[in-house]
């Protein structure tokens, strides 16, 4: 007998992954539920600003029916995938007792963002699309100029002493610290992007300290943990380098 695990997200087929609003309440059904005696749902992967844990906190399955709720999360740019998994004699196993992997699969769902892009979530492969998965979400960002127009982050150049680069977004800096350097960061829209290349930096000595704008909470890219609001990222080691990306929200996000 052959199953299926596919579901429906408010009444629409995935693969593609559908856009619901931010916290709204969401319905998954399986899509063709004949068969299947036991059923398992749950959300596996999220993107870096939600858990699946706080996700699979307000998840109600109707085991009967094969359906269930979830609350999608409030924040604009936000992703979440589920795995669904059904079976016979007992989760992922057909009535011979037999695993099949074929009985699990995974689907997205997508809080957009106030510009109407989506993010990805973690260990994403073909749930945005069903052929290309998330390529066409890293190509769309290219061919729009977010890569600085040319196809990467633009590089302007050395910047010697203290920089402002409030406006300049999209632009990937090498920075000379030959004194301690005050860097004022630019105002990034969803997707826009800043980086920077530290040259000549000498430990404490010379240190870059990156200021976001206000409101903004910067991830520090070693430790990938987001600051307070406002608070600013300190670069003192000889070489180090980062980029960061912005959620269009109140995050700018380190790649």
């Amino acid at each position: 007998m052959t199953i299926s695990p596919s579901c429906l997200v408010n009444g629409s087929a995935t693969p593609p992954a559908i856009a619901v609003a931010g916290g709204s309440t969401v319905t998954i059904a399986l899509a063709n539920p004949s068969g299947v005696q036991y059923w398992s749902i749950s959300c596996t992967s999220t993107d870096e600003l939600n858990t699946a844990a706080a996700i699979n906190a307000t998840l109600v399955v109707n085991m009967g029916a094969k359906t269930a709720t979830f609350t999608a999360p409030a924040g604009l740019g936000s992703a979440v995938i589920f795995t669904s998994t059904v079976g016979i004699s007992n989760i992922g196993i057909d009535q011979n007792k037999v695993v099949q992997p074929s009985f699990s699969t995974t689907f997205k769902v997508n809080v957009a963002t106030s510009g109407s892009a989506v993010v990805m979530a973690a260990n994403e492969t073909l749930e945005q699309l069903a052929t290309f998965g998330w390529i066409g979400l890293i190509n769309a960002f290219i061919r729009s100029g977010g890569g600085g127009g040319g196809g990467g982050i633009g590089f302007t150049g050395v910047v010697a002493v203290s920089a402002n680069f409030a406006g300049l977004a999209n632009k990937f800096y090498q920075v000379s610290a030959g004194s301690p350097i005050a860097a004022t960061m630019p105002t990034l829209t969803n997707g826009q992007m800043f980086g920077y290349a530290d040259v000549l930096a000498s430990s404490n000595t010379n240190p870059i300290t990156f200021t976001p704008p206000g409101g903004i909470q910067l991830m520090n890219p070693a430790t990938l943990v987001y600051g307070a609001a406002g608070a600013p990222f300190v670069a003192n080691v000889n070489g180090a380098s980062a980029q960061w990306m912005s959620d269009g929200s109140t995050h700018y996000y380190a790649i």
